[in-house]
């Protein structure tokens, strides 16, 4: 039987990874609406050395590649 105080650890690890994950994904929409209201204009808002300028990034060619026009119609 696992002690209390480390399924509280676990909780407590588990509750970080989600705050952190949420974090991340907002981050990344950021990116996402900034291409939308942008375009290849918008500025990423973070640090280059950040990992959050990384996961802005993504989220804006993520929106890019989404909006981009099909290969059949060039």
């Amino acid at each position: 039987m696992q002690r209390p105080e480390l399924k509280m650890d676990a909780a407590n690890d588990l509750a970080a990874k989600i705050a952190a994950a949420e974090r991340e994904r907002a981050v990344w929409a950021e990116g996402r609406k900034g291409c939308r209201a942008g375009g290849i204009a918008a500025l990423n808002p973070y640090s280059p050395r950040s990992s959050d300028h990384i996961l802005w990034a993504e989220g804006f060619d993520a929106e890019r590649e989404t909006t981009k026009a099909p290969e059949w119609s060039r």
